[in-house]
């Protein structure tokens, strides 16, 4: 049996979504994984919460403990659909929403 996600619009994370778990066990079913992260730009309600939360999805694919190729393809998955839902947005807009999760450079 594939493994699930189920998606609920009941009580509201700070993503905007709550996450049921399925019962697989696989932690898939946790807003903090990085599948469920590379999903968002689907997911989220509307432009401005995407907008606000894309730095916080992008740290969670870049800083999770997939192999390198797997996050690298989620990051360019997570990357094209957050410039499809935004395509208003120009490149350097986008950037400079995911600079957010970057550290401070002194």
């Amino acid at each position: 049996m594939p493994d699930a996600i189920s998606y609920s619009r009941g009580r509201r994370s700070s993503s905007g979504a709550t996450w049921k778990d399925t019962g697989h066990g696989n932690g898939l079913t946790s807003p903090g994984h990085a599948l469920v992260a590379a999903f968002q730009p689907l997911l989220a309600e509307s432009e401005s919460e995407l907008e606000q939360n894309a730095g916080g999805f992008f740290h969670t694919i870049k800083t999770s403990k997939l192999n390198r190729s797997v996050k690298e393809a989620l990051e360019e998955v997570f990357m094209s659909w957050l410039g499809q839902r935004l395509p208003n947005r120009t490149k350097q807009e986008i950037e400079k929403m995911l600079v957010g999760e970057l550290p401070e450079l002194l």
